[in-house]
């Protein structure tokens, strides 16, 4: 299924949605492993703090990663390990580093809010 979606001498990732088993399969150039991520159990609740995973670890005994709690530290080792293998953007100051980094922290998880009412009434 992953190599329908290879483009080789191009292709960095591959990526498969699978909805009748809501898991995403993929592998990467890096790392030519097949690893999943189940969709279900992605939490969108404002009242569960944010969580990351690193597309390029291995997988457990299942084929799924595990979550990390999300951390700017995290994150900013995530910009400075692109950044620095990214010929344009390796001379990017450190202030902007950090302020990119940073980002994340700022954003307000705001609960959605669904209306009951019907339309037009």
């Amino acid at each position: 299924m992953l190599d329908e979606v290879k483009n080789p001498g191009y292709t960095q990732w591959q990526l498969v949605y699978d909805q009748k088993t809501m898991m995403i399969h993929y592998r990467t150039a890096g790392n030519p492993e097949i690893r999943k991520i189940d969709m279900e159990a992605l939490q969108f609740d404002c009242s569960i703090p944010p969580g990351v995973l690193d597309i390029h670890a291995s997988p457990d005994a299942n084929g799924t990663l595990p979550w990390k709690a999300y951390t700017q530290a995290i994150n900013r080792a995530l910009i400075d390990e692109t950044y620095n293998e990214t010929p344009f953007l390796a001379a990017t100051p450190d202030s902007i580093r950090a302020l990119v980094a940073g980002y994340p922290d700022k954003a307000i998880c705001k609960p959605e809010e669904h209306n009951t009412t019907p339309a037009g009434g």
